[in-house]
C-alpha cells in the first residue's frame, strides 16, 4: 500500500493511523499563520568573545523598542559556539509586520557593529509558515 504524505499543501497533517505524532496546532482559525524572520550571521571563532559581548549588548539596546513593535510573538538570538554563527530568529502575526524590522532603528544600529567585530551576514529572509508543530 503506497504511503501517503505526512501534510497536505495546505499544512494538515495526515497521520494515517500512526501514533504518537503529534497534529499541528492550529493557530487563531485556519488562515492564519506566522510569518518567520530569519537572520544569520558567520565569524571567526577567534571573534567568538566580540561576538558573544556584542550580542549581549544588543538586548539592552533591543528589547524595548522590538516589544513596542505591533505582531511581534517571539524573538529568539543565539549563538552556535562550535561552528562560529549567530542567529536572531522573530516570528510575526504577519508579512507587514515582520518588515517593520525593515526601518527599525534601534536594529539597524547593530548590523554595523557586528559587522566590525568581523560578522558576515546572510540576505535576511522571512518565511511564510505552511505548517508547524506545538507540543
Amino acid at each position: 500500500m503506497p504511503q501517503e504524505s505526512v501534510c497536505d499543501f495546505h499544512g494538515d497533517m495526515n497521520l494515517g493511523g500512526a501514533s504518537g505524532i503529534a497534529a499541528p496546532t492550529e493557530i487563531a482559525g485556519d488562515d492564519y499563520m506566522p510569518v518567520v524572520m530569519v537572520s544569520k550571521g558567520k565569524f571567526n571563532l577567534a571573534n567568538i568573545a566580540a561576538a558573544e559581548r556584542l550580542l549581549g549588548e544588543s538586548e539592552r539596546a533591543l528589547r524595548e523598542p522590538l516589544s513596542r513593535l505591533s505582531g511581534l510573538l517571539h524573538y529568539y538570538v543565539g549563538i552556535d559556539r562550535a561552528a562560529g554563527y549567530l542567529t536572531n530568529v522573530s516570528v510575526w502575526e504577519s508579512l507587514e509586520a515582520a518588515h517593520q524590522m525593515d526601518t527599525l532603528q534601534a536594529m539597524l544600529a547593530q548590523r554595523p557593529l557586528l559587522e566590525r567585530a568581523g560578522v558576515r551576514f546572510e540576505v535576511i529572509t522571512n518565511h511564510e509558515t505552511l505548517w508547524t508543530i506545538t507540543p
